[in-house]
């Protein structure tokens, strides 16, 4: 899975190539999206925001990890709709849902979210 990732990150075509035959896959999917999730709730945890200390930090990392895995399978399911319905595509809906989940490895910088020099550079990496 490490080594997927790296390759991903890289963007190294191989990282995608034979996900349709990887078993483990889609589970490391969802393993990089609770990451992701995670690291977002770090960030947000983190940023100096007014009222903030009156939501417990547990409350915003559920929160961002629910949203993380919210935007993973309704993106997936988007992208499904579109591929096989208007463009007649051939993919499966786990096959998209593992490619997905390995284009969330830029979320975990979100963790750095809260420092103001690198705020912008973050955001522009990571598009949820």
């Amino acid at each position: 899975m490490l080594k997927r990732m790296v390759q991903a990150i890289l963007f190294d075509p191989v990282a995608f190539e034979g996900l349709q035959e990887d078993r483990i896959a889609l589970a490391a999917a969802g393993i990089i999206v609770f990451l992701a999730g995670l690291a977002a709730g770090i960030g947000a945890t983190l940023m100096p925001i007014e009222g903030k200390e009156k939501i417990p930090a547990l409350n915003i990392y559920f929160l961002t990890i629910v949203a993380a895995f919210l935007t993973w399978l309704v993106w997936a399911l988007l992208s499904y709709l579109i591929g096989t319905l208007l463009l007649r595509g051939q993919a499966s809906y786990k096959d998209l849902l593992r490619g997905l989940g390995l284009a969330y490895i830029p979320a975990l910088l979100m963790f750095l979210i809260f420092l103001p020099a690198v705020q912008g550079i973050v955001s522009g990496l990571v598009i949820y």
